[in-house]
């Protein structure tokens, strides 16, 4: 748990990191960021469903978005 909790934080710089890239440099495609956001939001959800707090339903709203941006992705 520790393990993913630190990646989480390192997608999360990096997801940042890539929004002031898109903003001020260079405009990025949407091939460049809904696969980062897919393995984003879904190791968020695997996350916040895996700690204690049962009765929190974010973590399914987490996986609900990795579910779009895996649409969004495919089509």
């Amino acid at each position: 748990m520790v393990l993913l909790n630190k990646v989480n934080t390192a997608l999360s710089i990096g997801a940042v990191m890539m929004g002031f890239y898109h903003f001020f440099v260079e405009d990025l495609s949407i091939n460049a960021w809904a696969p980062y956001l897919f393995i984003m939001y879904l190791l968020f959800g695997i996350e916040i469903s895996k700690r204690e707090d049962k009765g929190s339903k974010l973590g399914y709203i987490y996986f609900a978005a990795s579910v779009l941006f895996l649409a969004i992705m495919i089509t």
